[in-house]
């Protein structure tokens, strides 16, 4: 873990996305096989992993708020129909 702690914050990111990609790699991290309970560096490891899927959540919510300020300033000023049904199906 030191050897990333050496690396720009763009590369750890890069890194973190490949490496959650392979699937087989995850399941053995997951299944506490990689780094173990046992192992000294394991609570540090719990910790990044919270921090990392804490900014994950951060950059999400983000992003779906500037799609939605985009829409916004887009069609703020147009007219949209839409039509919406409470009657469901069989009206």
């Amino acid at each position: 873990m030191d050897a990333v702690a050496g690396l720009d914050r763009e590369r750890q990111w890069d890194l973190c996305r490949r490496m959650r990609s392979e699937e087989a790699f995850m399941a053995h991290l997951r299944g506490r096989e990689i780094i173990r309970p046992d192992d000294p560096v394991y609570g540090r490891w719990l910790r990044l992993d919270f921090q990392y899927r804490a900014d994950l959540l951060v950059g999400a919510s983000g992003a779906i708020a500037g799609l939605m300020g985009a829409f916004a300033v887009l069609f703020g000023r147009k007219r949209v129909k839409i039509f919406f049904s409470l009657a469901g199906d069989n009206a």
